[in-house]
C-alpha cells in the first residue's frame, strides 16, 4: 500500500506552470481519501497533478506533464502492437482480479466493531493493498497511453495488417478495461468496501463522514495506533510528483488550482470538437450527467428521457442505463479505450470523445447536433 507521506522531499519554492500541463479528466465527489484508493507506486514516477476545490465544486481533476504523455503514448502503441505482450497483460489482470475479488469478499463478511484498534488498521492496509494494485494495472488501460495509437490508425498509409492487429488488440484491452471497472467501481461508488472500516473509525474517534475521508491511509492508521495523534483534514489541496506528494493545502493550494483553472478555462469555447467514438449524426437535446461518486449519478439518469443527449466527463458501467437511453454520446474524457467508445459502438448511436470541455460549455435543454463523422458538436439553440 502506498502512503503519499514522505515519498519524496519537498522542493523549496516550487513552481507548477499549467502550459506544461495536459488535462487529462475530472470527477466529482472524489475526497483526500478517495485519490488514495487507486493512486499506486505505478503513478509515483509520473509527473501527475490531482487537485481539488472543496469550496467550489468538490471536483477531482487530474493534469499530466506534457512530456510524459508522450512516454505514457510510447508505452501504449507497445502494448497494442504486441499481442504477446498483451497476453501477458491480460494473464496479470485475471490472476489480479481474482485475488481482489477475494479480499473485497473477506472485508464484506467481517465484523470491524470486534476488532483491536491496530488489527483493524491492518485491516485498512489490506484493502488498500488490494485496491490500489489492481488500479496500478487498471493505468495501462487509461486513455492518455493511447494518442500514438490513434494517430497511426487516422494515419491513410498505415498498412491493412498492421491495422487490423492494433485495431483487434485494442478491442480486446476495451473488454479487459471494462471488466476491471465493474470489479473496482466497488472502492468508490455507493457503500464501497472502505465504508464499514470507516464507519467503525468514525464511532470510535467521533469524527464526522467527511472528516474521515479527508485524511490519507497512513493517516488513518496513525489515528488508530498512535495515541494522541492530531490528523490534519484536508479539504481542498494539490498533490503531485513535483510536491514530493506531499498535499499542499491552503493559501498556496487555492493559488495553483485558480492558475490551473483559469489557463484551462481560456480554452473554452462555443464549438466543442474531439474525437470520433462512434460515427455518426444526431440532433436532439442535451442532458448532462456528471460523473461522480456519491450517488447522484443514479437520480440523474433516472430523470433522462430517452432520445437525449447524454454529456459527461466520461461514462462507465455505472452509466449503462444513460447510454441505453440516449441518442448519442459526447464526453470530456476518452480516446479509443473508453468505455463510451465501446459501448456507443455496441448500441449504434454517434459518439464524440475527449472534448475536454463538454460539461462546461453544454447545459440541460440546449439543442445540439452531433457530427460524429467529423468529431464535432455545435449549438444549435440554448
Amino acid at each position: 500500500m502506498i502512503h503519499l507521506k514522505n515519498v519524496l522531499k519537498m522542493k523549496n519554492g516550487f513552481k507548477i506552470e499549467p502550459r506544461k500541463y495536459e488535462f487529462l479528466w475530472r470527477v466529482k465527489g472524489v475526497s483526500y481519501f478517495g485519490l488514495h484508493t487507486f493512486l499506486s507506486k505505478k503513478h509515483l514516477s509520473w509527473d501527475l497533478i490531482f487537485s481539488l476545490n472543496y469550496r467550489k465544486n468538490r471536483e477531482l481533476n487530474k493534469y499530466i506533464g506534457v512530456t510524459d504523455l508522450k512516454k505514457c503514448e510510447k508505452i501504449g502503441l507497445s502494448l497494442m502492437k504486441d499481442t504477446a505482450k498483451l497476453d501477458n497483460y491480460y494473464r496479470r489482470v485475471k490472476f489480479l482480479t481474482a485475488k481482489t475479488k477475494k479480499v473485497f469478499r473477506e472485508i464484506r463478511g467481517k465484523n470491524f466493531s470486534m476488532l483491536s484498534d491496530n488489527v483493524l488498521a491492518a485491516e485498512l492496509r489490506k484493502a488498500f493493498a488490494a485496491s490500489q494494485n489492481l488500479w496500478a494495472l487498471y493505468f495501462y488501460t487509461e486513455n492518455f497511453f493511447y494518442g500514438e495509437v490513434e494517430s497511426i490508425l487516422a494515419d491513410k498509409r498505415t498498412t491493412k495488417s498492421f491495422r487490423t492487429t492494433l485495431i483487434k488488440n485494442i478491442e480486446r484491452l476495451q473488454k479487459i478495461k471494462f471488466d476491471m471497472r465493474i470489479l473496482l467501481n466497488e472502492t468508490m461508488f455507493g457503500d464501497d468496501i472502505f465504508g464499514a472500516i470507516l464507519r467503525e473509525i468514525r464511532k470510535r474517534f467521533s469524527i464526522t463522514r467527511s472528516k474521515s475521508r479527508q485524511l490519507g491511509p497512513a493517516e488513518l492508521i496513525e489515528l488508530l495506533t498512535k495515541k494522541d495523534y492530531k490528523p490534519s483534514y484536508k479539504t481542498s489541496f494539490v498533490v503531485g510528483k513535483i510536491t514530493g506528494w506531499q498535499a499542499i493545502t491552503g493559501r498556496k493550494a487555492m493559488e495553483i488550482i485558480s492558475n490551473f483553472d483559469k489557463y484551462f478555462d481560456d480554452q473554452v469555447k462555443n464549438e466543442i470538437s474531439g474525437k470520433t467514438g462512434n460515427k455518426g449524426y444526431f440532433k436532439g437535446r442535451v442532458r448532462v450527467i456528471h460523473f461522480e461518486v456519491k450517488g447522484q449519478t443514479i437520480k440523474e439518469i433516472n430523470k433522462m428521457k430517452r432520445g437525449e443527449v447524454l454529456v459527461s466527463e466520461s461514462t462507465g458501467p455505472e452509466m449503462i442505463l444513460a447510454c441505453r437511453k440516449a441518442g448519442a454520446i459526447v464526453t470530456e474524457q476518452g480516446g479509443i479505450t473508453s468505455h463510451a467508445a465501446l459501448v456507443s459502438r455496441e448500441l449504434g448511436i454517434p459518439c464524440v470523445i475527449g472534448t475536454k470541455i463538454a460539461t462546461k460549455v453544454l447545459k440541460d435543454g440546449d439543442l445540439v447536433e452531433v457530427d460524429a463523422n467529423k468529431g464535432i458538436v455545435k449549438i444549435l439553440n440554448n
